[in-house]
């Protein structure tokens, strides 16, 4: 599996969990990007998730990766994954910055299960 194209690391991230205040302050601040959880479902499909995974809400339809959609997933689950990789999933640790993937973690604890 690869990535889709490299999204722009936000500067200054640095692997903490931040709340929807602080996504808002960031953007407000005028951070570019995709970085707040509603901006999940763009980074979910601008990383290349849906080339590997089903998801309906992404309209994603991968079979290579579980299908996100028939069970739900917690977010510390989606980070840890996303994060350090599981299986044959490769890690985002290096593509997406902290806040990116916790918003498509949001994004996806969020449509998973339904």
């Amino acid at each position: 599996m690869s990535a889709g194209r490299a999204l722009e690391p936000i500067a200054g991230s640095t692997g903490k969990v931040f709340s929807e205040s602080q996504f808002l302050t960031l953007r407000a601040a005028g951070v570019r990007g995709l970085v707040t959880a509603t901006d999940g479902k763009g980074i979910f499909t601008e990383a290349g998730c849906a080339t590997c995974h089903t998801l309906a809400t992404a309209r994603a339809s991968g079979t290579v990766g579980p299908n996100l959609g028939a069970a739900k997933r917690l977010k510390p689950d989606v980070v840890f994954a996303v994060t350090d990789g599981s299986g044959v999933m490769l890690s985002f640790k290096g593509t997406l910055s902290a806040t990116q993937i916790q918003a498509v973690a949001d994004f996806v604890s969020q449509n998973t299960g339904k």
